[in-house]
């Protein structure tokens, strides 16, 4: 937490809640027996992993309830862009052959970024790498990189999290996501139009 947050004090002493790679808050509850755990959210946008629902940090703790034994608290960093498989699969080489879905938490500024690595998950020495870069700014999503492996595989589905109507006193709902099916080769650059934030 204080790696990904350095100015905020509050990060330093967190021991049982930690980013998984950029994007990724994870918030476990460790006591034996309990089904709540505070979660410290620093000033900045977040998802809930499992509804989508934005939740502004605001520097303190927030205490998640009715947690159950196999559930972990999970919550997205607004502005990092989470490449996915869009389904598992029971091998490792299995899951090389699977394509790729990308969330998108809109950040507060209105924007995301994020980036995907891809190699032959076996070569000490790669003949061939993909590392995209991925931007997403005023409805437009963005792929700029290298793109010298990754045969067949394709970006399937993006889904952006944050857009919502304004209500009538002017708050965004800020449960709402939308989703986009797509045919995207991880092959070369690509430049898409997607809904953008009201």
């Amino acid at each position: 937490m204080w790696f990904a947050y350095p100015k905020d004090e509050n990060t330093f002493g967190l021991e049982e809640q930690y980013f998984y790679g950029e994007g990724l808050l994870v918030a476990p509850v460790v006591e034996e027996g309990a089904t709540s755990v505070e979660v410290y959210l620093p000033r900045d946008a977040f998802y809930d992993w499992y509804s989508g629902k934005r939740i502004e940090g605001q520097g303190r703790k927030i205490k998640v309830e009715g947690v159950g034994l196999t559930d972990i608290p999970l919550y997205l960093k607004g502005g990092v862009i989470v490449p996915l498989r869009t389904e598992g699969a029971m091998t490792t080489d299995e899951l090389r052959q699977r394509d790729f879905e990308l969330v998108v938490p809109v950040g507060k500024d209105g924007t995301a970024k994020g980036r995907l690595y891809i190699d032959d998950g076996v070569s000490l020495v790669q003949k061939g790498v993909t590392d995209v870069e991925f931007k997403y700014a005023k409805g437009k999503l963005t792929a700029k990189g290298k793109f010298g492996f990754g045969g067949k595989l394709k970006i399937k589905k993006i889904t952006i999290l944050g857009k919502g109507e304004k209500g009538k006193k002017g708050k965004r709902d800020e449960s709402e996501e939308v989703s986009v099916q797509v045919d995207l080769p991880l092959t070369r650059e690509f430049e898409i139009d997607l809904p953008e934030l009201e």
